[in-house]
């Protein structure tokens, strides 16, 4: 990590294995992320205070990209234990794991809208991805996009009515914007380039 001006740079992280998806805790005294110390992809957290980390997630199958409720109560993330990639959310204390998707296909990379009371995610179904919403206690599962093109990378606006999305083929994904029912789509002014574009976000003005 570093600050906003690019000095300071600090190692979180020092293990012989990969870490990476990190997540700031709301309140930014901790970072969640995966890690593959473990032989596969789990979640762990770093109190940036005190150093201490703890191990989330204990499952034989792959656990990633973490992201934290607004409220910092919750952590959603993406998981293969059921054989398919599904969401997830667990108490930062790596209690209360509770499933919220359910599909045959791939639910991944969850964001928490602004309020906490939904997640957006990218369901992959072959060659088929669309950007969809869901309530965090699984129900009231809303599909906002329709095109064939590829996702990746969503954030929300900071009111929680728009969000931002990668999408495009996959040599050249471009940013989108769209309400957060999913109408008025469209790409953004410079969002467009011969070269990628991602990982979108928000800035308070």
């Amino acid at each position: 990590m570093m600050n906003a001006d690019g000095t300071g740079v600090t190692r979180v992280t020092k293990n012989a294995a990969d870490d990476f998806d990190p997540a700031w805790s709301p309140s930014g005294k901790r970072i969640a992320f995966t890690s593959q110390r473990t032989g596969h992809g789990d979640i762990w957290i770093r109190n940036l205070a005190t150093g201490a980390l703890r191990r989330l997630t204990k499952s034989p199958a792959d656990d990633a990209t973490p992201d934290w409720s607004p409220d910092g109560k919750r952590i959603a993330f993406m998981s293969l234990r059921n054989g398919n990639a599904d969401l997830f959310t667990i108490h930062p204390d790596g209690t209360h794991v509770k499933q919220v998707t359910t599909s045959p296909g791939d639910d991944v990379l969850p964001s928490w809208a602004p309020g906490g009371a939904k997640l957006a995610f990218v369901h992959v179904s072959g060659a088929n991805q669309q950007v969809f919403t869901i309530k965090a206690d699984g129900t009231g599962l809303t599909k906002l996009t329709h095109s064939p093109l590829l996702k990746g990378s969503l954030a929300w606006s900071p009111n929680g009515k728009k969000i931002a999305v990668t999408e495009g083929v996959e040599e050249n994904p471009d940013l989108y914007v769209m309400n957060a029912d999913g109408s008025n789509r469209h790409k953004l002014p410079g969002g467009s380039s011969p070269a990628q574009d991602g990982s979108p976000g928000w800035q308070r003005l």
